[in-house]
């Protein structure tokens, strides 16, 4: 009777181990996770939505009910990026008192303070920074919307001709001389684009005038090449070096004579640079 009841006990365990494992009990057991994963992605996807848009009561529902603070789109962008690219500083705010990570980077290498950067945000990258946002982060890739790689959030705002947003930067501590990957840095973009406040400003700030991009070539000469005459003026007036050459060994006087930029010319004769070239056009 007993050896019976035994028999009984092993194939009642065996039935179960059997179904247990068959894939129909799998699939059975398997269901509520992938219920529990759809509902996590869709909480997810709408709190980066809410935090675009700068809807920071729904941005706290959806945390409430299990979004993550941290969640990320199909370009790794947080909600906290979408608030600050967005220019929704409330939002950002209780973003970051929920425990976003300010300095999460997304597919480019781009971090929220970068994304304030070139969209204007003052306040919203005043914000980051003093919660500890990485001042100095550069990007890792190239950023579709500026075509450039790896630039930081002072190069973003002199690209973008940001006088407020690079004058916040410097007085928090931006380095005025980190390169991308082109060898340029915020005064060569500064050079480029004719922005003289900000050149000024970085200046006086103590930036270097001499460091030379991927072919050699100083802010004086960029400057000289794109006919930012301001630009030049204030170069020549804190003693950059007027007869810097590039790997081409040319001068900026040499770029100005052979763009036909005259007043830079004059500027840069007066200013006593060299003339003796061969081929000089003057």
């Amino acid at each position: 009777m007993r050896q019976g009841k035994r028999l009984l006990g092993a194939f009642v365990m065996c039935c179960f181990v059997f179904l247990s494992t068959s894939p129909a009990m799998a699939q059975s057991q398997n269901e509520p996770r992938k219920k529990s994963s759809v509902k996590r992605e869709q909480l997810n996807n709408g709190l980066i939505q809410a935090a675009s848009l700068g809807d920071t009561s729904l941005v706290g529902t959806l945390i409430c009910k299990g979004a993550d603070v941290n969640a990320r789109d199909a370009e790794n962008m947080t909600p906290l990026m979408h608030a600050a690219l967005n220019g929704h500083e409330d939002t950002l705010e209780y973003l970051i008192d929920k425990g976003a990570d300010l300095n999460l980077v997304d597919v480019f290498g781009v971090t929220a303070l970068m994304q304030a950067s070139w969209s204007g945000h003052t306040n919203i990258a005043e914000t980051l920074i003093s919660y500890g946002a990485n001042v100095n982060e550069k990007s890792s890739g190239q950023i579709p919307k500026l075509k450039k790689k790896g630039i930081t959030a002072l190069m973003a705002a002199t690209l973008t001709g940001d006088y407020d947003m690079a004058q916040l930067l410097v007085s928090r501590g931006a380095d005025l001389d980190q390169q991308d990957e082109e060898g340029q840095t915020a005064l060569t973009y500064a050079a480029k684009g004719g922005y003289d406040r900000i050149a000024k400003l970085l200046l006086a700030n103590g930036a270097n005038m001499e460091i030379r991009d991927q072919f050699g070539r100083t802010p004086l000469i960029i400057a000289a090449i794109h006919n930012n005459i301001g630009v030049v003026n204030s170069l020549v007036n804190c003693g950059a070096n007027i007869n810097a050459k590039d790997f081409n060994d040319l001068t900026a006087i040499r770029y100005a004579s052979a763009l036909s930029h005259d007043r830079i010319h004059s500027l840069l004769t007066h200013a006593g640079a060299s003339r003796s070239a061969r081929g000089y056009r003057y």
